[in-house]
């Protein structure tokens, strides 16, 4: 999605309170859902780099993101993290890779 100044990101509201940006911010809100995606994202952001989920912001991000990631950052991790959170996605949380997208 475009706007005259480009790009629109977007960002999961705290709460149906939220009220919505203005539009010279160039971003948008997706409302609250029974799944909480603002908290998810924060708890893995909190998760991968450090610090509690409270200290994470919420994150603005463009939808359907794909990402390139430099091979030194994916193999700080063990391979058996990546194994694991492989297997969260598949079977046993299948919208965590909705989270993910948050986390950029």
């Amino acid at each position: 999605m475009y706007s005259e100044r480009g790009p629109m990101l977007w960002q999961d509201a705290e709460d149906d309170t939220d009220p919505d940006p203005p539009p010279e911010l160039n971003y948008r809100h997706f409302h609250t859902g029974w799944y909480d995606l603002y908290s998810k994202a924060r708890e893995l952001y909190a998760s991968l780099f450090g610090g509690t989920p409270c200290e994470a912001s919420g994150q603005k991000f463009p939808p359907g993101m794909q990402y390139l990631v430099k091979r030194e950052n994916l193999v700080r991790r063990p391979l058996q993290f990546w194994q694991l959170m492989k297997d969260d996605i598949l079977k046993c949380v299948p919208t965590l890779g909705y989270v993910f997208e948050r986390v950029t």
